[in-house]
């Protein structure tokens, strides 16, 4: 039961169950509720969809491993008590089961392609491993450049999901243009929340681990500018974030979503401000730990909102 608890752990199970959760969410608190009043059909079947959240966690889970691997003497620095590899797995096994998952994870997607008869599409599989392989192998050790890529990941997970659905939103396009064009400004919407929210995470996570990235040869915001200045880049991005949640509230008061801008000035910009008053006065790792913890909060209600959407309409 212990090393079952582990392999948990290296994969970081509940960030995986949240990106199957967002791209459930997103079918079927979204795109169902329109695709059935406008007697549309989904192009993937559920299996097929199961497969494909199957596939992006799978790429998700290799991208963790190979992170682990490759920053292991990092990781014994920053945060031993979270090591796992060369416990209950030596390095060697942990990479042999990293190819296992991309050999697998390749040959679902080759599935996914054949069953949509666009084989091209497969091209979308090695082209995440690599990304997600050079963003541990190099990108995370470049100023900004690993905040994007993670950030840019995150956003995709939830665009894939109106991706493989483009017929039938071009259907709909056609035909009620009027619904389309609330689909797609709930996933763009989602998207950039997505993307500001993880990049400040990412930024808050450099700072709490400076110590680690130091001799680990990174470069990170924080090693270049200094806390202090990578403190206020984490400010600036919060502030950011609440004038887009502003303009988020200003489409709800226009449109009589006034539940949604309660949950959103409790649940979102509450902890925002509470991030901001955390890191206004010369933070230390304890209180980017904190911050690290309450990025965390605003990324899971935002998820949340997802389901408001579907039962308050």
């Amino acid at each position: 039961m212990n090393y079952f608890i582990q392999i948990l752990k290296i994969f970081r199970f509940p960030n995986l169950f949240i990106v199957a959760l967002v791209q459930y969410l997103l079918r079927w608190c979204v795109l169902a509720p329109a695709f059935v009043e406008n007697n549309l059909i989904f192009q993937l079947s559920e299996w097929e969809f199961f497969g494909l959240v199957l596939a992006t966690i799978i790429v998700t889970a290799s991208g963790y491993l190979i992170n682990d691997i490759l920053d292991f003497p990092i990781d014994i620095i920053n945060k031993p008590e979270k090591v796992y590899l060369g416990k209950f797995w030596s390095l060697e096994q942990a990479r042999k089961i990293y190819w296992g998952l991309v050999i697998g994870g390749f040959l679902l997607s080759f599935y996914l392609a054949w069953g949509q008869d666009n084989l091209k599409l497969v091209l979308l599989y090695p082209l995440s491993v690599l990304i997600l392989y050079l963003y541990s192998k190099y990108f995370k050790k470049q100023v900004l450049i690993g905040n994007l890529v993670v950030a840019g990941f995150c956003a995709g997970v939830a665009g894939l999901i109106a991706f493989s659905e483009r017929g039938s939103l071009n259907i709909l396009k056609n035909n009620n243009s009027e619904a389309f064009e609330l689909i797609q400004l709930i996933f763009i919407g989602y998207m950039i929340f997505a993307f500001l929210s993880t990049m400040i995470r990412e930024i808050v996570k450099d700072a709490e681990d400076i110590e680690g990235d130091r001799l680990g040869g990174c470069t990170t915001l924080p090693m270049v500018l200094g806390t202090a200045m990578t403190n206020a880049v984490i400010l600036l991005l919060a502030g950011i974030f609440i004038v887009f949640l502003g303009f988020v509230m200003n489409w709800n008061f226009e449109n009589n979503y006034i539940l949604f801008n309660i949950f959103i000035g409790i649940f979102i910009i509450s902890p925002t401000l509470g991030l901001l008053v955390l890191l206004n006065n010369k933070p230390d790792k304890k209180a980017f730990s904190k911050a690290s913890a309450l990025t965390k909060w605003i990324m899971l209600t935002g998820i949340l909102y997802l389901p408001l959407w579907y039962f308050y309409n």
